[in-house]
């Protein structure tokens, strides 16, 4: 079952993969839960105009609204030109891109792979590359360290198995504006665990983007039930 002809293209997913998490992590250590979430949810943007640009999917009227207002709802949250942009929103903002490029191409592979061989060669790739730069900062991680984790790559590879689950049932630009919900969590999770509680326009941006894709997901859903009765 691990066959497969296209093990570059596994490979370059992986290094999009681990560049994705090296960004991500390096950032979180500098700024907010909440705030690190809601930037990162120009991944999903970024990954709507990769699909468009490069598998050819049609982006109609509504997704490019959800597309426009979620870019304006990550604007109000960073707030260019009124507040300095610090090297963490920047990381979030490349993370995006990389995000992007690693869904895209999970999305053409499932066209001819199996999910359980697409996020096994994921996993097993990004090991080795992601293992280069931790050899400079290595440090044995302890017993509660070692459970967070497993706990962390096991959360990891479920959402993984889901989304790739996900591309080969629907079209990335439908489902990636559901994904956008997770700046909730992340808000209640923060404070919770964190004691963050994000300022009054991380709560503005992020209304905006929940705003869009709630919209664009009942608009396609009214239009594929239109579809089937047809």
């Amino acid at each position: 079952r691990m066959h497969t002809n296209r093990v570059g293209f596994h490979f370059f997913r992986a290094l999009a993969n681990a560049a994705s998490m090296i960004f991500w992590f390096t950032a979180l250590s500098m700024m907010a839960l909440a705030d690190a979430t809601a930037l990162s949810m120009l991944g999903p943007l970024f990954a709507m105009l990769f699909a468009a640009l490069f598998l050819q999917e049609k982006i109609g009227p509504r997704r490019w609204w959800a597309l426009v207002l979620g870019m304006a709802g990550a604007l109000v949250i960073v707030r260019p030109g009124f507040e300095a942009v610090g090297m963490g929103a920047i990381l979030v903002l490349l993370r995006g891109v990389a995000q992007g490029i690693n869904k895209v191409m999970a999305k053409s592979l499932t066209k001819t792979e199996d999910t359980g061989v697409i996020v096994a060669y994921l996993l097993i790739l990004a090991t080795p590359i992601t293992l280069l730069p931790a050899l400079f900062y290595w440090q044995w991680p302890t017993i509660p360290d070692l459970v967070v984790l497993i706990g962390m790559g096991a959360v990891g590879a479920i959402a993984n198995i889901c989304m790739v689950k996900a591309y080969g049932m629907v079209d990335v630009s439908v489902v990636e504006p559901i994904t956008f919900t997770r700046l909730i969590w992340a808000a209640v999770l923060g404070y919770m665990i964190f004691a963050e509680f994000p300022d009054y326009w991380t709560w503005i941006g992020g209304a905006m983007i929940v705003a869009a894709t709630s919209y664009v997901s009942h608009r396609e859903a009214r239009a594929k039930k239109a579809k089937s009765a047809d």
